[in-house]
């Protein structure tokens, strides 16, 4: 999706949730830092790349997680 789609962050974001599941918090941190650098792309995309390098495994950040995509 994102090869034809580059300038949707959405996908960005569900494909740094995939590696995230999968406890791989760098390469989700670097999903979600170049899906925040699109044009409108929501402030909590940056926010998310702290997290993951941080906190990747937290309660703290799954909740923030699951409340953006239910948006």
């Amino acid at each position: 999706g994102i090869a034809n789609n580059p300038k949707e962050w959405r996908l960005y974001q569900h494909l740094g949730y995939i590696y995230w599941r999968n406890e791989n918090y760098p390469k989700a941190a670097e999903v979600y830092e170049k899906g925040s650098q699109i044009e409108n792309a929501p402030v909590f995309m940056k926010m998310m790349v702290a997290q993951m390098r941080t906190q990747g495994g937290s309660r703290q950040t799954a909740r923030a997680i699951y409340e953006q995509m239910a948006k």
